[in-house]
């Protein structure tokens, strides 16, 4: 690849499987060691289903979900935002 240097530090990284933020700064595979790292990393045992709970996507859809249930979601969103990334303007739809 033109430009790529292989003794420099890696800009992307891409993973099989999916990872957790640990501590906001570090990502951990979801692998079979998944959880040691987590726990020796936090001090505590996280399951999947709460680490999912702490994703800015489930947030979103909680903040939006109309029926009370998670496990039955109906979405409602009052406006669309595009943001336009040429400049630093959000535009309303």
């Amino acid at each position: 690849m033109k430009g790529y240097d292989k003794g420099k530090e890696e800009i992307m990284k891409l993973y099989d499987s999916g990872v957790y933020l640990v501590n906001g700064t570090e990502l951990v595979a979801d692998d079979a060691q998944a959880a040691a790292a987590i726990k020796s990393r936090t001090g505590r045992e996280v399951a999947k289903a709460e680490a999912a709970q702490g994703t800015i996507a489930y947030g979103i859809l909680k903040d939006h979900n109309v029926s009370g249930n998670m496990d039955k979601l109906q979405v409602k969103f009052d406006k669309h935002v595009h943001r336009d990334w040429r400049s630093s303007r959000f535009r309303m739809y």
